[in-house]
């Protein structure tokens, strides 16, 4: 048996994230524009903080990137897993929580992070078909399922 440092240094890394899947009333996902990729669209949320929960990662980076105050119990949409790429050097492993549905006035008071993002925006599924790849897009498409009493979904990629 190796002694836990030993064991620990022979795990595969991996970075963990979490975020919060909102749509508007009528269920029409909101996503953010990355400031660093302009054809990139996410959702609010982002990497753990040493010694955080996922589910307060994804809330605070909601509250961060959006102004966001989400008080809402943890509702698990979906698990993301994403293998090592070129560009980036160890997994990741994302946690996607059901932020619930937001009224216009709370759109209407999002306040993003320029750091981080350029501009939101709510459109319907069909509607972020052009702006997504396709994968994403099928991704988006699960995570309106499960949200709708279907199985989390897992997602890859």
């Amino acid at each position: 048996m190796l002694p836990v440092e030993q064991f620990v240094a022979l795990l595969p890394r991996c970075a963990m994230w979490a975020a919060l899947f909102f749509t508007d009333e009528n269920d029409r996902p909101l996503l953010l524009r990355a400031v660093n990729q302009a054809n990139v669209w996410q959702f609010p949320g982002g990497g753990a903080e040493e010694g955080e929960f996922p589910f307060e990662t994804a809330v605070r980076e909601a509250k961060e990137e959006t102004g966001i105050s989400f008080e809402g119990r943890p509702r698990l949409l979906a698990v993301r897993f994403q293998p090592l790429r070129p560009d980036w050097p160890i997994n990741q492993l994302g946690l996607i929580f059901d932020g619930g549905r937001l009224s216009p006035e709370q759109l209407d008071e999002i306040v993003l992070d320029p750091a981080e993002h350029t501009e939101f925006d709510v459109r319907s599924l069909a509607g972020w078909q052009k702006a997504l790849s396709e994968r994403r897009y099928a991704q988006l498409g699960r995570l309106l399922s499960a949200r709708d009493g279907g199985d989390a979904a897992y997602l890859i990629g």
